[in-house]
């Protein structure tokens, strides 16, 4: 064995301000973390009320669809959407034909996708606004027509 031995190393402890600064990083991200998931758990919410809403909305046009009376039927839908505080609201009949709308520019037009809307209330993010998409029923199953409704987040 020889006689020279390793010196032990000294370690020198971790200075108090780093030690701080670590922690007081890990505070923020912390933070950081918990409001990330709670506005990630607020636009779930505000989602489904949408779609509910909708849903709502729906169920109360079942009437003036099968009156087929344009005029009154937009006169309902303007007021659906000032109460609602909905960007646009349109209806058409099971093909996709527009029956009314707030937006007259769609008026006689045909929409496809609203020809097979389902029942429960589908919500998409287009071009920054929510556009919610869900058939009008009568009874369970019975679509008679099509609703679409535009939100501003």
């Amino acid at each position: 064995m020889s006689e020279e031995q390793a010196a032990p190393v000294e370690k020198k402890p971790m200075p108090s301000w780093l030690r701080q600064l670590i922690l007081a990083c890990v505070a923020v991200l912390i933070i950081m973390l918990v409001f990330w998931s709670a506005t990630l758990r607020m636009e779930g919410v505000r989602r489904k009320e949408l779609s509910r809403g909708v849903d709502a909305v729906s169920s109360l046009l079942t009437a003036s669809i099968l009156e087929r009376k344009p005029d009154k039927m937009r006169q309902t839908l303007q007021t659906l959407a000032a109460a609602g505080g909905y960007e646009k609201v349109t209806v058409t009949d099971q093909t996709g034909a527009v029956l009314a709308s707030t937006d007259r520019t769609v008026d006689g037009k045909t929409i496809a996708e609203l020809s097979g809307a389902p029942t429960p209330a589908k919500l998409r993010l287009d071009q920054g606004r929510y556009v919610i998409v869900r058939a009008i029923n009568l009874g369970e199953g019975n679509a008679i027509g099509g609703l679409e409704v535009v939100v501003a987040p």
